[in-house]
């Protein structure tokens, strides 16, 4: 027996791409993260701000870094019980925060430079705003303030 839309040469061999396919019981999807948690946790942000986006990477402030996500873990797990996520969850999750929080800053800057028609851009989320108000004037959403990047100068000694 062929099974040729699905690429498959016999009935045997499709009963076992089938049951590869099948989902097991310890991969269920966790709940979305509602927009209270996101706001929860880009406050948290604010809060470790200093710590979570050092660039030293020595022992000191990876143990302070590891101390920060722990305190933020303990305090989501106290304000969320009914939610178990992990600390690789919270950190996923607030690294495609300030990801989206970039998209729309980059947006709003390339539409203030359009000279209209079209939709307007719909609004950020109150997560997304807070987001946007923490990192608005970070070297990662603006770049490096005084330089400009169509010009260089090379000056010889």
């Amino acid at each position: 027996m062929v099974l040729p839309y699905l690429g498959i040469a016999s009935a045997h061999s499709f009963r076992l791409v089938h049951i590869a396919r099948m989902p097991s019981d310890n991969s269920k999807r966790k709940v979305n993260f509602s927009n209270e948690e996101c706001i929860f946790l880009t406050t948290c942000y604010e809060n470790y701000k200093d710590i979570l986006d050092a660039a030293h990477r020595d022992a000191n402030t990876n143990s302070k870094k590891n101390e920060a996500w722990e305190k933020i873990v303990s305090l989501h797990r106290n304000r969320f019980p009914h939610v178990a996520r992990s600390r690789e969850d919270l950190r996923v999750k607030l690294s495609k925060l300030k990801s989206s929080a970039k998209e729309i800053h980059t947006a709003q800057k390339k539409s203030q430079k359009q000279t209209g028609g079209g939709k307007p851009l719909p609004p950020p989320n109150d997560a997304q705003q807070k987001m946007l108000d923490l990192c608005a004037d970070t070297p990662a959403f603006d770049g490096l303030q005084g330089a400009d990047s169509e010009e260089v100068h090379i000056e010889s000694k």
